[in-house]
């Protein structure tokens, strides 16, 4: 199947699609915030995807901060490339 068919196709099914509830503890929305936040900063990662996870990214860091600027400010180091540290004997998954 081409591109284009997969892409239809896959358009078709989420038309009508009622969204998706998603229910994460602390520690998975940290998680899943720096994954977005990580390829974010992806040189080719841009358009209309790159918004709706910089969305959600942004979503996930005003939930975790409640309010916290502090905190709010710990978790948007994630957008710095900066402040990243390598991972000793990080194996990939």
């Amino acid at each position: 199947m081409s591109d284009e068919l997969c892409a239809r196709r896959l358009n078709e099914a989420l038309r009508n699609h009622p969204g998706v509830d998603l229910q994460l503890d602390a520690k998975a929305a940290v998680i899943v915030m720096s994954q977005l936040q990580l390829a974010l900063r992806h040189p080719g990662n841009c358009g209309t995807s790159s918004l709706i996870a910089r969305a959600v990214a942004d979503n996930l860091i005003q939930l975790l901060a409640m309010g916290d600027a502090e905190v709010e400010r710990l978790l948007r180091l994630g957008d710095n490339p900066h402040f990243d540290r390598p991972v000793p004997n990080a194996s990939r998954n």
